[in-house]
């Protein structure tokens, strides 16, 4: 649950230096508005 809340930055580079892909999955705009640096835009309607 901790992930959920607070800074992820860490974590999240952990995730990436594995060789992860992040995916979100939110509209164009919402991702345009800010998203996780390096990660991919596939919204779902």
């Amino acid at each position: 649950m901790n992930f959920l809340f607070g800074n992820k930055t860490k974590r999240i580079n952990d995730f990436k230096a594995r060789g992860a892909v992040i995916i979100d999955v939110r509209s164009k705009g919402e991702y345009a508005s800010g998203a996780i640096p390096g990660s991919r835009n596939i919204p779902l309607p």
